[in-house]
């Protein structure tokens, strides 16, 4: 599966690197995703995803989300 604009964080399929594009959360979770390093155009990868979570690695640390606020993270392939 390969994502393409307007997929979702969870949708990225494990082991690929995507870059993310928007963040479509409320504002207090905008900011709080920010301050982890979830910003546009930032490369991350996909490392594992089970029932409603995923963990991803950015800038070098693993992240586990909720499939909810994984599904408002807008994803485009890293090409």
């Amino acid at each position: 599966m390969t994502p393409v604009p307007g997929s979702s964080l969870f949708d990225a399929p494990v082991g690929r690197h995507v870059r993310i594009r928007t963040l479509h959360t409320s504002p207090d979770l905008t900011m709080r995703l920010r301050e982890m390093g979830f910003l546009e155009n930032v490369v991350i990868r996909c490392l594992l995803k089970r029932d409603h979570t995923i963990i991803c690695e950015l800038y070098n640390s693993r992240v586990g989300l909720g499939r909810e606020v994984a599904d408002a993270i807008m994803i485009s392939d890293c090409e």
